[in-house]
């Protein structure tokens, strides 16, 4: 009986797309830590945060625009304003 636990596939397919995912699902961890940082900051601020607004923020991917965000976010009078508009 092939015990799972000592199981190594060998194949260098099987072993690119386990490195890939495993990327991946960084990044996705990665990406959504950085949504929930730029909440806690509008929320230790005390500024609203629309459903709209929210959604957007937690459906972000790009590390960039996150960073943007959660840097306008210490500053900005509104979460509209940290937004940029939500293209920025």
């Amino acid at each position: 009986m092939l015990d799972l636990k000592e199981y190594q596939p060998q194949s260098e397919l099987y072993h690119k797309y386990i490195r890939r995912w495993l990327e991946e699902g960084k990044a996705e961890g990665e990406a959504a830590g950085m949504a929930e940082a730029v909440l806690a900051v509008f929320e230790v601020r005390g500024l609203p945060v629309t459903d709209e607004q929210r959604e957007l923020i937690l459906s972000c991917r790009d590390p960039d625009r996150l960073d943007r965000w959660h840097r306008r976010a210490i500053s900005a009078g509104s979460v509209e304003e940290a937004l940029g508009g939500a293209e920025s």
